[in-house]
């Protein structure tokens, strides 16, 4: 997505995450909306598939973060794939609600292999996923991530729920915990990477990781690589 430099940073809603995919005869591709102003483009076509002003029967806002679902299915592979885009806006609040809604989409069969992606504007340093036993490490190897002390998920037990990194990481971890899903960036390949992954710059001299990609932890061993470009 690209926005106008001049009043970017006036612009409440002036992020977004792309998901591309090839238009080919083997694969189908079913995309749900789930949350936020959506568009489906195709070719010169852009389709809406949720308004963002649009509100729920209840007369409330919906939230503004965006999570689309793509399943895709072919002859040629036995299992649906299942892939969940997700961008989460820094400064919006209901960040818990959100959570569990992501949560709860968790619920493909287990053999269907899952995947979220995106723009979770969150903190996890190397923390590990607190389901990953001492058994899971020949599939699951060290978390190569962002050490800057300044960057922190809060902790556990922290009851400041303001919409900030910290508590966004908080979250996702909590969450990665209760559905047994695993960080992929950072951890695979093996050996680790020479730099660190890191998916966000700002001048002067600010480097991060905001985005994820994760999978259940009984599919780990499906991914080869997983690499910041």
């Amino acid at each position: 997505m690209t926005l106008p430099q001049r009043g970017y940073r006036g612009q409440r809603y002036r992020g977004g995450l792309a998901l591309l995919t090839r238009n080919s005869t083997r694969f189908s591709v079913t995309i749900h909306s789930l949350s936020g102003a959506v568009n489906s483009i195709l070719g010169d076509n852009c389709t809406s598939l949720n308004s963002r002003g649009s509100v729920h029967s209840s007369g409330t806002s919906p939230s503004p973060h965006q999570v689309v679902a793509w399943s895709l299915s072919s002859q040629f592979y036995n299992d649906v794939i299942h892939l969940t885009g997700v961008y989460i806006f820094p400064n919006e609040g209901n960040l818990e609600e959100f959570f569990h809604a992501l949560t709860a989409h968790s619920n493909h069969p287990r053999h269907e292999p899952h995947i979220y992606a995106g723009d979770f504007n969150a903190y996890t340093t190397e923390e590990i996923e607190r389901h990953i036993t001492p058994l899971d490490s020949h599939a699951l190897f060290h978390r190569v991530g962002d050490t800057n002390p300044a960057h922190p998920p809060s902790s556990p037990l922290t009851t400041d729920t303001a919409p900030a990194a910290d508590f966004r990481g908080r979250l996702l971890l909590n969450m990665l915990k209760s559905i047994e899903f695993v960080i992929t960036n950072g951890r695979f390949p093996f050996p680790a990477p020479i730099h660190r992954p890191y998916t966000f710059f700002r001048n002067p001299n600010t480097y991060s990781i905001l985005d994820y990609n994760l999978i259940a932890k009984r599919h780990a061993p499906l991914i080869r690589t997983c690499q910041v470009l």
